[in-house]
């Protein structure tokens, strides 16, 4: 029996981008795919997947992209011994049989890398991440790499822009790549790097009733003892008022994992 490859992805604000990127998972034809989707905004009511984590966000003094910070959570849910790869919510797989064709028979102690069309940018042309084997390549993006989830924890993400690229870093100085000639995953029409925006160009959250009260985590010092960091429950109308200033965020309080797959 084939062990069980773990696909973690991130998700704000992008429903029609994660609808596709959900979909080209469910069509892997591998035996067993657990997909495990973080959201940090109660939302995000579009947020499926095989095993959803529902998190507080973090606050900016952790850095200047907090949302790599969540692929660690995430990795501690894998298995030793099962495989992992990343998927970002406006990337989508390229075809269903990418990780039958690099797994099967595959080492466990090795990286094993491909191919990332990262889609057409603006000077019209196409750019692809690991196009040619590298033997000495030292960084990777996440989406070029699969791995058994004892290697994946051996390394931890940081809160910063480039953060796929320090976490591989980090691997390849310790463990051996295989070079696969894969086209694993590619962008989806309409990616734009580094902004939480769908396919149309706008960002797509769900609302709340005014009067319902929500988790409001703080990013600016204000008045009442309302430090950066603090996490408070307020009306969801002033709350909503106050993350269109930029004074923080709407978020959950802690962490919740809810595992469909002890129900399958």
């Amino acid at each position: 029996m084939s062990d069980a490859l773990y696909v973690l992805t991130r998700t704000a604000g992008r429903p029609q981008f994660f609808a596709r990127a959900r979909e080209s998972v469910r069509a892997l034809d591998w035996p067993r795919v657990v997909h495990v989707v973080h959201t940090d905004d109660p939302r995000d009511d579009y947020v499926d997947g095989d095993i959803v984590v529902r998190a507080e966000c973090h606050s900016p003094n952790t850095g200047t992209a907090t949302y790599n910070l969540y692929n660690n959570t995430l990795l501690k849910i894998v298995p030793n011994n099962a495989w992992v790869a990343f998927l970002d919510d406006d990337d989508e797989y390229a075809s269903a049989d990418v990780f039958s064709r690099i797994l099967d028979g595959a080492d466990h102690g090795t990286i094993h890398t491909g191919m990332a069309y990262r889609g057409v940018w603006s000077d019209g042309k196409g750019k692809t991440w690991n196009a040619i084997p590298h033997a000495k390549q030292k960084q990777y993006q996440t989406e070029c790499v699969v791995m058994r989830g004892d290697i994946a924890k051996k390394a931890s993400w940081w809160g910063y822009k480039g953060g796929d690229h320090y976490y591989t870093r980090q691997l390849v100085k310790r463990y051996p790549t295989q070079w696969h000639d894969v086209l694993i995953a590619q962008a989806q029409v309409g990616k734009s790097s580094g902004k939480r925006v769908d396919i149309d160009g706008e960002e797509k959250r769900g609302s709340l009733n005014a009067s319902q009260d929500v988790w409001f985590k703080h990013f600016v010092k204000q008045k009442k003892g309302r430090q950066v960091g603090k996490l408070e429950k307020l009306p969801y109308k002033e709350a909503e008022i106050l993350e269109r200033h930029g004074y923080g965020r709407v978020t959950y309080k802690g962490i919740e994992i809810c595992d469909h797959t002890e129900a399958a």
